[in-house]
């Protein structure tokens, strides 16, 4: 009775053990799934953030050229009107007062156009370094999911393998135990095989 108690007892640690190993290799699969959401996540995450480039958002200061544009008029119109009220030569004067007038607003035009340029520069700038920026993000994402399919196959393949060391085990076990196969000779009841 001894013996057999001892065997049941020796069948159910084997039987837990080898239905741990299935578990311990199911658990591996759902923390894979796990991290692999959380990863795809964060991911997500990070390539919003990446798809706004600030400096699409400035634009130039127009009000200083304006109020340069305002100064330049006032003070064409001063000049004209205090040359008309000295001379007769007001015709000639408007004239060189509105040629001085278009080359400021020229150079106001051209300041402008250099502004918004430069802005534009930055901001090319900014995408490539956000684009860079991805692409890294991508390789990196690529390396670390080899490295945990990796890690979790090699976990599960383990404790698959214990699961099959664990069946392997039992059935040895439970052909050890039967009193058919005791009554035999030549039988190993470790492992249920013929002894050569």
């Amino acid at each position: 009775m001894a013996i057999a108690t001892a065997t049941a007892i020796g069948l159910g640690l084997t039987a837990a053990s080898t239905t741990m190993s299935f578990v311990q290799a199911g658990n591996q699969k759902k923390l894979q799934r796990q991290a692999e959401a959380d990863a795809d996540k964060a991911m997500q995450a990070a390539r919003q953030k990446l798809e706004v480039n600030y400096y699409d958002k400035l634009s130039i200061q127009k009000e200083p050229y304006e109020i340069e544009r305002e100064a330049l008029l006032s003070k064409g119109a001063q000049a004209i009107q205090a040359r008309v009220e000295r001379e007769r030569g007001a015709e000639a004067t408007a004239g060189r007062v509105q040629m001085s007038m278009n080359n400021a607003q020229a150079g106001v035009r051209s300041a402008m156009g250099q502004e918004l340029s430069n802005l534009e520069k930055v901001s090319a700038q900014e995408n490539s370094r956000l684009r860079d920026v991805g692409t890294q993000l991508d390789l990196e994402e690529v390396a670390g999911n080899q490295l945990k399919a990796a890690n979790t196959e090699e976990l599960s393949a383990q404790a698959l393998t214990q699961g099959m060391q664990g069946l392997t085990s039992l059935a040895g076990q439970i052909y050890g135990a039967t009193p058919l196969y005791k009554k035999q000779k030549g039988i190993d009841p470790a492992t249920g095989l013929p002894i050569k």
